[in-house]
């Protein structure tokens, strides 16, 4: 038989206390996550890396923030995700790239640390959005073969989970069902987000990502 899983109680008064230690310790728990993606918070100071999920914890170092080149483009330091908590994704920053920044070379910290979750973006080739981070939970988004990247954008990141990613997305465009020709939404259709699970996930900010 299987060892049932329990909070030790030994009070009435005590009840609270164990629910809230087991339950606060689930939820606070890391996961890992296999994702890449760029720097996307514009501030000229950076994104500043920390030794833990908080903002109270140590600054390690920085990464550059994002420079945009004036015609809507632009570039951010890439990162590789490799966990999440609360909020907060563990990242490895790469390289800085002049000719794309514009810019001489910008120091990077070398070495990992925790950073907001929103502070990365990616794009997205997947029109497919789920309830949770399985392909068996309940479609939230369903844009068929077509792709959130080419109909839309990220507008807020918050978790990550294997190679799943928790966002919220603003669509822009749909298809006509006659003529398939990409349509702009109305901005009253434009301002509807949605939130969901989404898979593959491409870190080329010029272009697509290969087929997974």
């Amino acid at each position: 038989m299987a060892t049932p899983n329990f909070c030790p109680v030994v009070s009435v008064s005590a009840i609270a206390l164990a629910l809230m230690a087991c339950g606060g310790e689930a939820a606070s728990a890391s996961h890992q996550c296999r994702i890449e993606g760029w720097i996307a918070d514009p501030s000229p100071a950076g994104v500043e890396l920390r030794d833990g999920p908080d903002r109270n914890a140590a600054v390690l170092g920085t990464l550059p923030g994002y420079i945009e080149d004036g015609d809507g483009r632009g570039f951010g330091i890439p990162v590789q995700v490799t966990a999440a908590r609360q909020g907060w994704f563990q990242v490895e920053g790469g390289p800085d790239d002049p000719s794309r920044s514009g810019l001489p070379p910008r120091p990077v910290h070398d070495g990992s640390g925790w950073i907001p979750a929103d502070s990365v973006r990616f794009r997205l080739q997947s029109g497919q959005g789920h309830a949770e981070p399985e392909p068996s939970s309940p479609l939230t988004v369903d844009l068929g073969s077509d792709w959130i990247s080419e109909f839309g954008h990220v507008e807020r990141v918050h978790d990550c989970h294997g190679d799943w990613v928790d966002v919220e997305i603003r669509l822009d465009y749909r298809r006509d069902p006659d003529t398939l020709a990409l349509q702009a939404l109305s901005p009253e259709e434009a301002i509807t987000v949605h939130r969901a699970w989404f898979r593959n996930v491409c870190a080329n900010q010029e272009t697509t990502c290969d087929a997974p």
